[in-house]
């Protein structure tokens, strides 16, 4: 699902190789998104869902370079993004990565207090 996805937004998706992660064995895929084709091939309930996310999209962004590793099962062991863009003549850029493990252990996730948490959100300007 995860490839499907990819060529859908328009990259093309290249097997870089076989690699190791955590002990499991993945095939890492390498696939530049074109972030205008992925914009237009969602649905007014997706761009709704994404909220002010769907115009930052699009805002001076053409291509996203992504990184992926997949299990046997198909399972994302690791992602990997470099974004950059230019809006209102200001460049920026930004990386990602993260990695999944550990799938079907239980998890226990103890919750910040409150006074340390703030809705995102709020930081939009």
């Amino acid at each position: 699902e995860v490839l499907e996805l990819l060529d859908a937004a328009g990259g093309q998706i290249k097997t870089v190789g076989v690699e190791e992660l955590r002990g499991t064995e993945t095939t890492h895929y390498r696939a530049t998104l074109d972030v205008e084709e992925y914009a237009q091939g969602l649905t007014p309930a997706e761009r709704e869902e994404l909220g002010p996310l769907a115009e930052q999209l699009q805002a001076g962004l053409v291509e996203v370079p992504v990184d992926i590793w997949l299990d046997a099962d198909g399972l994302v062991r690791r992602v990997s993004m470099e974004v950059a863009s230019t809006e209102q003549g200001q460049e920026g850029s930004a990386s990602v990565t993260f990695e999944l493990w550990d799938y079907g252990e239980d998890v226990e996730v103890d919750l910040p207090p409150a006074d340390e948490v703030v809705d995102a959100s709020a930081l939009r300007s």
